[in-house]
């Protein structure tokens, strides 16, 4: 296999051009999702994930921090919602009984209250 001189003058063009990004390549990322949200964390920049936004950050540990606290975060949200949910559902149960247990009654009071008024 031979190179022609154009061919040896691109391809050192190339690698010219991947050593200098080598330095920006080496810092942690922190990868966000299309909505933004962290997706992962990696050592070094993927080139395979280069349509996700790659953050930069100074260290491994706190490209870390990052994506548990927004992943914890959103964890507690789930968590919170997935009670508020739960009680009123509770809530809604309990008035639904409290309601049909009130109709009864009065439904009672009204026959014996009729019931009483035929008998006067």
């Amino acid at each position: 296999l031979r190179l022609e001189e154009t061919d040896v003058d691109a391809l050192a063009g190339r690698l010219c051009a991947l050593i200098e990004s080598l330095p920006g390549l080496a810092k942690p990322m922190l990868v966000l999702d299309a909505e933004g949200k962290a997706a992962d964390v990696t050592p070094f920049a993927y080139l395979t994930r280069a349509d996700m936004e790659n953050r930069p950050m100074a260290s491994f540990s706190e490209a870390q921090e990052a994506y548990f606290r927004t992943r914890d975060r959103a964890e507690r949200i789930h968590q919170k919602a997935s009670s508020l949910s739960r009680v009123l559902k509770n809530n809604i149960d309990a008035l639904s009984h409290s309601c049909c247990q009130l109709a009864i009654d009065t439904k009672a009071t009204c026959i014996v209250a009729t019931a009483r008024s035929g008998q006067g």
